[in-house]
């Protein structure tokens, strides 16, 4: 996973500018790597799971085709709100001034 925002320290990573600013799928502070790769983690496993069991699925069979429609969001925000967040720092934490979305 050589992607851009893999970085170890503090940084904000982004998520696709249609649901960047979400405070459940958006973009968040990574306090180090581990926890970049685990948005990552989860983003890719969200599409894995909207375009193998979408078709099949009662609750994705109508939104499962866009890559980052309803269907991906549903996905990625059970992974997100369930796994990934409580492993992140806190919306409320953020330093003064830092842009938090």
């Amino acid at each position: 996973l050589s992607y851009w925002q893999h970085k170890n320290g503090r940084h904000f990573q982004h998520e696709y500018k249609a649901f960047n600013e979400c405070p459940v799928i958006g973009g968040r502070w990574c306090e180090n790597l581990e926890q970049a790769l685990w948005m990552t983690v989860a983003h890719e496993v969200a599409h894995h799971v909207q375009y193998t069991k979408g078709p099949i699925c009662r609750w994705l069979k109508k939104h499962y085709q866009r890559a980052h429609g309803r269907g991906f969001q549903a996905v990625y925000g059970i992974l997100r709100s369930a796994v990934v967040n409580p492993l992140l720092p806190s919306l409320e934490g953020s330093v003064e001034g830092e842009q938090v979305l």
